[in-house]
């Protein structure tokens, strides 16, 4: 959803928010499921920490 709001296209050009956002987006979306987040909280606690 971050990825959507955020305008986020190919390459990532239109992100309209922080490297450090990207960040934790790039995170959340890795294609490799061990890579992500444990789960919600964790994601957010990561965004609000950037933000």
């Amino acid at each position: 959803m971050a990825r959507l709001l955020l305008d986020a296209g190919p390459g990532e050009d239109g992100f309209r928010g922080t490297a450090a956002q990207l960040a934790v987006v790039e995170r959340a979306t890795c294609a490799e499921p061990g890579e992500r987040f444990d789960g919600v909280r964790e994601l957010v606690e990561a965004w609000r920490a950037v933000s």
